[in-house]
């Protein structure tokens, strides 16, 4: 009994120091990770904000109010989107759970949902994509999926890269068009990680002519084939009054261009973590806009209790 009474503290300590010892290792791997393209004196301190910010155990959970464009008329609702980092089974593509002797590597997360009602009906969206930390070693997201609800029925997409260098794409959808499709297309940039590559680096998106494959929240939404196809896109600073920045921070703008006309717009703080402060889409004549309302960071996998609903009302959901 003395002997357990002993041996019990020093076990504790030897415990509670594995795992700070694990934590400062998880930052210290996740910040080795960050290549991002700043001036060389100022390199090191970017890589370590980032690494702090993005490696301190919380998710990024930012609300928006919404402004969707649906059946020709604008219909107000919600949007989220969290950014967490975890590690990820390049094997398998899921989240590593377990011991394996899989390909592993970090990654940035990114849950985007939209929720609208038009008229009657309503509509839930969301997309999960995984962008990998290392995107010189990893170029191509390794997977990314939408899924979509409304009255009418579901419908859901998954992209999945193939060691050919193409995206396998499985599409459901009680659409007879759209259902059960299973095809490979030319792996290339994806609109559903360009969030993820502007919160890495924004020096690092493509300028100019490029290919890029459409979001599939747009191709589900208005029934169109998932393929590549050609944009140009720009980079400035905002100028107009619709977003607003946290104070002392610059807004700047990303814009993509497509062959249909369709305009997306992303407008970010400058400082990072380059916080998205809202988006634009235009196209036939509508304007879809998402204005956010609150940023915060929380580990929200454990506040799923009665008393923690007040944490949507601060996020204003």
């Amino acid at each position: 009994m003395h002997f357990i009474k002993l041996i019990l503290p020093i076990m504790c300590c030897c415990i509670l120091f594995s795992c700070q010892q694990q934590q400062k290792g998880d930052k210290d791997q996740g910040a080795a990770q960050f290549g991002i393209t700043v001036d060389p004196e100022e390199g090191s301190q970017a890589r370590t904000q980032l690494a702090d910010y993005w490696y301190q155990g919380k998710a990024e959970i930012s609300s928006y109010q919404l402004e969707q464009a649906r059946y020709g008329e604008i219909h107000a609702g919600n949007a989220v989107l969290i950014f967490v980092t975890e590690d990820f089974n390049i094997d398998k593509q899921v989240k590593k759970e377990s011991p394996s002797r899989d390909e592993t590597t970090g990654v940035l997360k990114l849950n985007t949902i939209r929720k609208f009602p038009t008229g009657l009906y309503d509509y839930s969206i969301m997309s999960s994509i995984f962008m990998p930390v290392d995107t010189e070693k990893y170029p191509h997201v390794p997977k990314m999926n939408t899924s979509s609800q409304d009255w009418c029925g579901q419908s859901f997409v998954q992209l999945n890269l193939q060691s050919d260098g193409n995206y396998r794409v499985l599409n459901h959808s009680y659409f007879e068009k759209e259902g059960e499709q299973d095809f490979e297309i030319k792996a290339t940039i994806l609109e559903d990680e360009i969030p993820l590559r502007l919160r890495l680096d924004p020096k690092k998106l493509p300028i100019g002519a490029f290919n890029i494959i459409p979001s599939t929240v747009h191709t589900t939404l208005r029934h169109e084939p998932i393929e590549v196809r050609k944009a140009t896109a720009a980079m400035g600073d905002y100028k107009g009054t619709s977003f607003v920045a946290n104070q002392g921070n610059q807004l700047k703008t990303y814009t993509i261009t497509f062959g249909s006309g369709r305009i997306l717009t992303y407008v970010f703080e400058e400082q990072t973590p380059h916080v998205i402060v809202g988006w634009e889409e235009q196209y036939n004549n509508l304007t879809t806009r998402a204005t956010r309302i609150k940023t915060m960071m929380s580990p929200y996998w454990s506040k799923n209790g009665v008393g923690d609903v007040k944490l949507r009302k601060e996020l204003g959901l």
